[in-house]
């Protein structure tokens, strides 16, 4: 029923502004819901496929809704690869010994004392209590080694052990228990910790002094590695983790070229209530026109580590341009690949994504 009035709410909208008709909308809709990547009704509107001003019918038949998402990660990922893909200690691992760019890893928490390179093993909550009270010198980060959606991250400033508060990179303070409760998280296998690690300057000046992930989608196509579309994840200094949430906690998500590095369209929120934006809310700074440095490089980067990983066919990188250069942050498989068509207005489809597809079903 919510979805039913969701929809009746956004096609008067669309009659009122654009002056669609509720027949030609509901056409559209039928359209689209009948095509194999199966367009929800309200992904409709939210992508604003009504905009026939934006896309033709040969291109709104592209776009995908988060079903069919879910269906290419099914299809384009085997299983136990995922899980290589999913579980950080075993992702870094494998990253660290191939030479590549991986945040430094200080300790691992696991009660079977896996780790990823000689940093501390700490077993036991009690050897955490001793690692945060003797720890020096912060700031590091903490996350989960299963997790995702940065549940269970901090940027942790410093610990006072002795009266039992945690202060955080963003300027709250919680107490050191409701840290402790993400350590004993079964789900979680443990957490990671890393040290902090800084935006490259060019970056920081404009963007601020949250680090913000690049999102670099890639196939692993019959003629090698591709890269299929680029967005920014872009922080704001209140957050201590970049992901978007649909906007709710004011990040930003902006569209790349990914022939240059171009910086192309910014915005704070999905339609209805979609906002583009110029201007950094933090720094004051325009974020128009702005190209990202070392873009062959963070390119290059994500190309030589996807053929590391041959059981993921469409791979999903987050990779952070700090002040030592790009670092791959984490590798995803299902992550949420509508997304992206809202901040480019370019459907996820494409000739070569399809080729793939037909390639892998044909073999099943």
């Amino acid at each position: 029923m919510n979805t039913v009035r969701q929809t009746l709410k956004y096609a008067y909208l669309v009659k009122r502004t654009t002056g669609k008709s509720f027949f030609h909308q509901a056409i559209d809709i039928l359209r689209l819901r009948t095509k194999r990547n199966v367009i929800g009704l309200t992904e409709y509107f939210e992508l604003e496929l009504f905009d026939d001003t934006l896309y033709s019918w040969d291109v709104k038949k592209y776009f995908i809704g988060h079903r069919f998402s879910a269906k290419i990660d099914r299809l384009l990922n085997d299983n136990s690869w995922r899980a290589i893909a999913y579980d950080k200690v075993v992702n870094y691992s494998i990253l660290k010994n191939r030479g590549f760019p991986i945040p430094e890893p200080i300790a691992t928490y696991n009660k079977n004392g896996r780790c990823i390179s000689g940093e501390a093993s700490l077993t036991s909550i009690e050897e955490v209590y001793e690692f945060l009270k003797c720890q020096r010198p912060y700031p590091l980060f903490i996350k989960p080694i299963h997790g995702y959606s940065g549940v269970g991250a901090y940027g942790i400033l410093s610990v006072d052990t002795k009266h039992g508060f945690v202060d955080l990179i963003n300027g709250q303070r919680i107490k050191l228990e409701v840290l402790i409760r993400d350590f004993l998280f079964e789900p979680y296998d443990g957490m990671l910790f890393q040290r902090m690690l800084t935006p490259a300057a060019p970056i920081a000046e404009i963007f601020g002094e949250r680090l913000s992930c690049i999102r670099v989608i890639v196939l692993l196509t019959s003629k090698g590695p591709k890269i299929h579309i680029a967005f920014w994840k872009i922080a704001r200094n209140k957050n201590m983790v970049d992901n978007f949430s649909y906007g709710q906690y004011g990040n930003m998500l902006g569209w790349i070229n990914i022939d240059n590095g171009h910086l192309e369209r910014v915005i704070q929120s999905f339609w209805p209530n979609n906002r583009e934006v110029e201007i950094h809310p933090d720094t004051g700074k325009t974020m128009k026109e702005f190209f990202i440095p070392e873009w062959s490089a963070i390119k290059e980067l994500c190309l030589s580590a996807s053929v590391n990983f041959p059981g993921l066919k469409i791979q999903s990188w987050d990779v952070a341009l700090c002040d030592t250069g790009p670092v791959i942050i984490e590798l995803n498989t299902d992550a949420d690949l509508e997304i992206p068509q809202w901040v480019g207005r370019k459907a996820f489809l494409d000739e070569v994504l399809l080729g793939l597809m037909k390639s892998i079903a044909d073999r099943a």
